[in-house]
């Protein structure tokens, strides 16, 4: 707790740090620990989340409110997929067990050899819009399911479905645009 409070410069910003830091610290580690799914990695991920936190101390109105609980919550869940990611990232795979309808994407994708065409996937996933960009890098890159998509996103399941069901289409559009396909 030292280290975060000796980045914090006002008085009242220590005393609001110190509040949120005792209200939310267990619903963050939870929070991580629902993504990473390992509760020494959910604690590093929720060290990393507060350092930031204390950062931006001065970006924070009160600490108690919902908005200040909301931005506490995806700062820790931020900050596990992005440790999730690190100690993932050899892993070049890309899962195909959607059972979505749109099985046209999937067929592509078995027939991915080269690395090169794989960069060009990820490309136009990261050219789509935030709401498709998320669920299928989630699902597609990371190997989440659905049902883990919508916890880490906070979505219903049948969201997480249609967005991943439309997002194939956009990505499909974007693929044909690129050559890829």
């Amino acid at each position: 707790m030292l280290l975060y409070l000796s980045l914090i410069d006002k008085p009242e910003d220590k005393e609001k740090f110190e509040k949120i830091y005792y209200l939310y610290r267990k619903r963050m580690i939870y929070t991580a620990n629902s993504v990473l799914h390992d509760i020494y990695e959910s604690e590093d991920a929720v060290q990393n989340a507060l350092l930031l936190l204390a950062q931006n101390i001065d970006r924070i109105e009160e600490a108690k409110s919902l908005r200040t609980e909301a931005y506490v919550l995806i700062s820790a869940r931020n900050a596990a997929i992005d440790i999730y990611r690190v100690k993932n990232k050899k892993k070049s795979t890309v899962s195909y067990d959607s059972k979505d309808t749109e099985a046209d994407l999937d067929n592509i994708l078995d027939g991915i050899c080269s690395e090169e065409k794989y960069t060009g996937i990820i490309n136009c996933i990261n050219e789509l819009d935030d709401i498709y960009r998320d669920t299928l890098y989630l699902h597609y890159v990371e190997a989440y399911t659905v049902s883990e998509i919508a916890v880490i996103l906070n979505r219903k399941k049948a969201t997480v479905k249609k967005q991943i069901i439309r997002g194939k289409q956009l990505l499909i559009e974007n693929m044909k645009k690129e050559g890829i396909i």
